[in-house]
């Protein structure tokens, strides 16, 4: 049997209803680009972690609070569950989200006309990868969809005009998203204990082996790192993490906890 690629091997290991689909795709059609097909799989379909009795169990995803309103089209506890069932840090992504590119559509269509392809295949490669936090899977497809056609060259009007379509229902729908109202601080020390560092170590131990996350340890580090980091830095390494980017998500941790470290621990 033709040894499975790092991605596939770790989708199969999470996702025990496709590990013969992993199997198949590696003996029957090398050609596929696995890559791709375990990004877009992602998407769709929600990892399982191993119970204590070796078997595969449903994620336990945190309570799903209504700290962001339901928004027409997305869905918000997915995008949730992608973050480590942070609400604030998801109402930040979707805010951070419509400001930086509510000009895209705009933007993409410019580089399109300037020929410039690599340039357009770079920003729609950031949408998609942004899309999952936001609870738009369709935005996901339709930009991996798009990219590909870009990567050969080819900006092929039905992809564009789907992807530019998709894109503008999104940001229009975070339009739809009120300013948070205005709260008072919560009292909390920035000071990481002994037991926060060995949570983050445990992480990086199982970045470094290829190891699948379990919700349940994605939980604990969004609880360690709320408040003390700042959360453009949790969207990257939860974003890395949801896409099997470990490499990445292992970066990002280092910084992390090269910042935790500069503090004073309890």
């Amino acid at each position: 049997m033709q040894r499975a690629k790092p991605a596939a091997s770790r989708l199969a290991a999470g996702l025990t209803s496709v590990q013969p689909i992993c199997i198949l795709i590696v003996d029957d059609a090398p050609s596929i680009e696995l890559d791709k097909l375990v990004e877009t799989l992602l998407v769709w379909i929600r990892p399982r972690e191993a119970g204590s009795d070796g078997s595969s169990g449903a994620v336990s995803h945190a309570a799903f609070e209504p700290t962001v309103p339901s928004l027409p089209g997305l869905d918000l506890e997915r995008a949730a569950g992608q973050l480590g069932g942070d609400q604030r840090l998801l109402r930040s992504v979707l805010e951070s989200f419509r400001r930086d590119f509510s000009d895209a559509p705009v933007r993409v269509q410019e580089l399109i006309e300037l020929g410039q392809l690599p340039d357009a295949a770079r920003m729609v490669h950031t949408i998609k990868g942004l899309a999952p936090n936001l609870g738009a899977p369709a935005l996901a497809v339709a930009a991996a969809e798009y990219e590909a056609a870009l990567r050969q060259g080819d900006a092929q009007a039905e992809l564009h005009g789907r992807f530019i379509q998709t894109l503008t229902e999104v940001l229009a729908t975070l339009d739809g998203l009120e300013s948070e109202p205005t709260r008072e601080p919560v009292a909390s020390s920035t000071a990481a204990t002994p037991e926060d560092l060995e949570t983050l170590r445990a992480l990086a131990a199982n970045l470094d082996q290829s190891v699948i996350i379990s919700q349940l340890q994605k939980d604990r580090v969004a609880s360690v790192l709320h408040g003390r980091i700042d959360a453009v830095q949790i969207d990257k390494l939860f974003t890395a993490i949801s896409h099997l980017d470990y490499s990445e998500a292992a970066r990002v941790l280092g910084g992390i906890l090269r910042e935790l470290r500069g503090t004073k621990t309890a």
